[in-house]
């Protein structure tokens, strides 16, 4: 596990780098280091690798092992969610919609979180998107969009808050079978 990868970076595999780097980030068999896996990462460059771009924006973003930069943050999402990265495209949005490292645009937040959702199927890309729907930020309001995001949303992990908001009344006048 660990050690095979630190010898693989040793003589300058890339990829092993990249996952040295997780397992740094995560714990993963090794002491949790932030700051250890952003050196990884910074002088192992991968730049076709989404899993590469997508953790050095997460540190970014955080600040975790780095100083805190939200507009490098927003550029490795954007190259992360470009190479197809599920997650990236979710972020990416959360960056537009919220106005992170990049001016605030709801039309393209919609964009990143639509494909995040219907690609990915990415619960938290669905939710924040359901929501656009409900509210009419960057999409046209869209009662049936917003059910549908807000039902596959409820299906993913972060759903069980979700699922029972669902049950609430104003909710409930949004379904279809609501008496």
């Amino acid at each position: 596990g660990v050690r095979l990868l630190k010898i693989a970076t040793s003589k300058g595999d890339k990829s092993s780098a990249v996952q040295l780097a997780q397992c740094y980030l995560n714990g993963w068999g090794i002491d949790a280091d932030a700051k250890k896996a952003v050196q990884l990462l910074l002088h192992h460059p991968l730049n076709r690798s989404k899993k590469y771009h997508f953790l050095l924006a997460s540190c970014y973003f955080e600040g975790n092992g780095i100083e805190k930069d939200l507009k490098k943050a927003f550029e490795g999402f954007k190259k992360a969610a470009e190479l197809g990265h599920g997650k990236a495209k979710n972020y990416l949005g959360d960056c537009y919609y919220y106005g992170y490292g990049v001016s605030a645009d709801y039309y393209k937040a919609a964009k990143w979180y639509k494909d995040a959702a219907d690609n990915h199927s990415n619960g938290d890309a669905a939710y924040s998107l359901a929501c656009m729907y409900s509210n009419g930020e960057g999409v046209t309001k869209d009662t049936q969009a917003a059910i549908k995001y807000f039902l596959l949303a409820a299906e993913k992990p972060l759903g069980l808050e979700l699922r029972h908001s669902l049950g609430k009344p104003h909710f409930k006048q949004m379904l279809p079978d609501a008496g």
